[in-house]
């Protein structure tokens, strides 16, 4: 995600780099605020459960809990608002600077079988980009912050069930960048092969019988549109079968985390050895992690997928240009030459036009 997060600040200007530092402030402290909110559901919880009521206590919690509420609400619409900016900003800075770039480019880098990818990368590509920031980024902060808060908060109530919550945290970890890696390897052979499908179209919409029969340009080694998009319709069934096994890696291991710690908290409650305030706000806090690294897990193909556009689009980039003449050529001689300076060429005597 650091990675993705670089590639994507260097398609913005300055102003744009700002408004994303500002808006991945905003989303890590509602990450923050989130897992502030849920442990303190267990001293809430204590002072009620104690005999006699510690009403101080509570509206103390109770209090604590309401600001968090609202200052995650209050960060959440203005980091919102700064993702709809930012997804702005680089929609237009991908456009110009692509289009400037391009432009560039020597004529000898244009071959057929880069039509299909240039206008992919510029259509679904500029969209795949504009979405980081303005979706999925909320969600993949959050994801990691708020859990961290969490498990971090978890030790304060229990060392035991917090050293079980850093285990399963990493075995999720493990889990998550085995299916990131999945959708990697997967998605660079989709995107050649749709890339190659959409340039054999354009072929045809060019009319080109020739290369209609024998390939594509120089290229013959992509054969025809029919074994293109056979290809194509392979490699997307690949992406989608492998992708589905690493989910299934990734939410067993995530069930086999939470159903350990519930069975734990449970045990010990049992033996003694931990508070009935303790265990409700364990399980609280349990049953709340589910839903920030759920939804992590399920972004985690789409996040890969649009940092491999990022990807495409900066190894574009770095295509170095056509080189620039360092001095404008001279200007070549008027047409209204007298044909003294002609003859002169040829006799090796000098024009009087040119002496006088």
């Amino acid at each position: 995600m650091i990675a993705m997060i670089r590639y994507l600040s260097e398609l913005l200007d300055g102003r744009g780099r700002r408004h994303l530092r500002v808006m991945l402030a905003a989303q890590a402290g509602q990450g923050v605020l989130q897992g502030l909110g849920f442990v303190s559901v267990a001293p809430l919880v204590a002072a009620l459960t104690t005999a006699p009521v510690d009403w101080s206590r509570f509206w103390l919690w109770a209090g604590v809990i309401t600001a968090a509420v609202a200052a995650h609400h209050a960060l959440l619409a203005w980091s919102t608002s700064l993702g709809y900016v930012v997804g702005t900003d680089v929609l237009t800075g991908f456009h110009e600077r692509l289009g400037n770039h391009l432009a560039a480019l020597p004529i000898g880098w244009f071959r057929g079988d880069r039509t299909g990818p240039i206008g992919r990368m510029l259509g679904k590509g500029t969209m795949d980009v504009a979405n980081i920031p303005a979706h999925l980024l909320r969600h993949v902060v959050i994801g990691l912050t708020a859990p961290a808060t969490m498990i971090l908060g978890s030790f304060l109530l229990d060392w035991r069930i917090g050293l079980a919550f850093t285990a399963g945290a990493v075995l999720c970890a493990l889990a998550l960048r085995l299916l990131m890696v999945i959708v990697r390897r997967n998605d660079d052979d989709y995107e050649h092969d749709i890339g190659v499908s959409a340039s054999r179209i354009v072929e045809y919409a060019r009319r080109q019988p020739a290369l209609r029969a024998y390939g594509v340009l120089d290229r013959p080694e992509l054969g025809t549109l029919e074994e293109s998009l056979v290809r194509q319709q392979g490699s997307q069934s690949r992406l989608t079968i492998r992708g589905a096994w690493g989910l299934i890696v990734f939410f067993g291991a995530l069930q086999l985390v939470v159903t350990a710690v519930i069975a734990l908290t449970v045990v010990f409650t049992l033996q003694g050895t931990m508070t009935l305030a303790v265990m409700i706000g364990l399980m609280i806090v349990t049953l709340r992690l589910l839903d920030p690294i759920s939804q992590l897990g399920e972004l985690a193909g789409t996040v890969q997928v649009n940092a491999d556009a990022i990807g495409r689009v900066r190894a574009l980039l770095a295509v170095p240009p056509c080189p620039s003449r360092p001095n404008p050529p001279s200007r070549p001689a008027p047409a209204s030459s007298c044909a003294a300076c002609a003859s002169a060429t040829t006799t090796g005597r000098p024009c009087s036009t040119a002496s006088t």
